[in-house]
């Protein structure tokens, strides 16, 4: 399991969302690289609407060094406080560092 909590002061106004998330991580078909799928659910709020939401995530890491990765994450998240739309994508490019 992976929880997620986000905060954003957006331009029309504060969004909050706290997600519980499961998966699994393909870590043998290839060297240093991992495919991860999640799929998830949990609260969003966002102009006094608040409600239940879901959400799913493919990410990609590339090891350079050991536990420190560049990933590519794609995100399908289920909004209900956009009025033109039902589903959100969005992606990321960053930098993974798993601590032990």
């Amino acid at each position: 399991m992976r929880p997620e909590i986000e905060y954003a002061n957006l331009k029309g106004g504060e969004l909050y969302r706290m997600t519980a998330n499961f998966g699994y991580t393909f870590n043998k078909w290839f060297k240093n690289i991992d495919f991860t799928a999640t799929i998830g659910g949990g609260v969003l709020s966002r102009h006094g609407l608040g409600g239940l939401h879901t959400q799913a995530n493919l990410q990609t890491t590339w090891y350079f060094t050991k536990g420190v990765g560049l990933f590519l994450d794609s995100e399908f998240v289920q909004r209900r406080d956009l009025p033109n739309k039902f589903i959100e994508y969005s992606g990321k490019i960053g930098i993974k560092i798993i601590l032990k």
